[in-house]
């Protein structure tokens, strides 16, 4: 909210350029849309942008003009289209000992030159999509009846990873091979991943999946109040949370969860109601004090 604030009051002021660092961080996918038409509404009027970003996508989707710094030199400064199709044809040199590739830090995917054997292309996005032929026999061995749901990585926090196209790309062909529910995740693909901490930080890419495909989603990451779980389901983010750390600390996460917030038809089990029966009176109690329920 702060920030769309921040832009509101800069935009009422009518300025004729902004400067603004990593525009899209923390914002959901319809923020982030409205927010790119924004910017586009003010440059077709006359205005001047100029944005910092580590995401290329984000420069692709909205800069005109890209500048690429590396290492405190400015290595690039072309327009948005030429600068990219010369990346899309960029060939990475690989060096190879005894058969044995070794791919430098920022050549993720692409075209890669084997060194003095040769040339071996690695189609990244149209290789995940494959996944939808086995996804389909699984189907079909799988009952009807009973959901299948697969989890994916939505980013892979690197250059030259996995993009929002990407996403949507495999996200589009898992529903089409009969995947009934995407768990969505992030990274954890390559080393030198730099993912975007904070809390729920994963979810804006589950509530894409949802509303951009419109297949069942599962939000995971740093999710780990209940009123977390509850704001993402009625806000039609995901229509599951799944927590998984703050069971490694409390395995009774969920039980104390539905009892604060008064959910008596929680399942538990038959040896534990006596503290069920105990947790509930004790947060009654302290509802009573205070005032506040939950």
């Amino acid at each position: 909210m702060r920030q769309k604030l921040t832009f509101a009051a800069a935009l009422l002021h009518e300025p004729q350029a902004l400067v603004i660092d990593e525009p899209m961080v923390g914002l959901d996918p319809k923020g982030a849309r409205l927010l790119k038409d924004l910017f586009r509404g003010f440059v077709d009027r006359g205005g001047t942008i100029l944005m910092s970003t580590h995401t290329l996508e984000v420069a692709e989707a909205m800069c005109d003009r890209i500048a690429i710094i590396n290492h405190g030199k400015l290595i690039a400064n072309e327009p948005t289209r030429e600068l990219v199709g010369k990346a899309q044809e960029k060939v990475v040199a690989v060096t190879v000992d005894r058969d044995v590739a070794t791919l430098p830090a920022n050549a993720c995917f692409g075209k890669i030159v084997l060194k003095g054997t040769r040339t071996l292309e690695i189609p990244y996005a149209k290789d995940r999509v494959n996944a939808g032929e086995v996804l389909a026999a699984v189907r079909a061995a799988w009952p009807s009846g009973r959901p299948l749901s697969v989890r994916i990585s939505a980013t892979d926090w690197a250059d030259g990873g996995q993009s929002e196209a990407d996403l949507l790309t495999v996200a589009r062909a898992l529903k089409h091979a009969g995947v009934d529910l995407i768990d969505v995740s992030t990274g954890q693909t390559v080393p030198w991943q730099k993912p975007v901490y904070g809390r729920m930080w994963q979810t804006p890419f589950a509530d894409e999946v949802r509303n951009e495909i419109g297949i069942a989603a599962i939000a995971v990451g740093n999710i780990y109040e209940p009123d977390h779980v509850n704001t993402i389901i009625a806000a039609g983010r995901a229509d599951l949370c799944a927590i998984a750390r703050p069971h490694l600390a409390n395995p009774a996460w969920t039980l104390q969860a539905a009892a604060g917030l008064g959910y008596e038809a929680q399942w538990w089990p038959k040896q534990y109601l006596a503290g069920k029966a105990q947790l509930e009176r004790n947060l009654q109690r302290a509802a009573a004090i205070t005032g506040v329920s939950g």
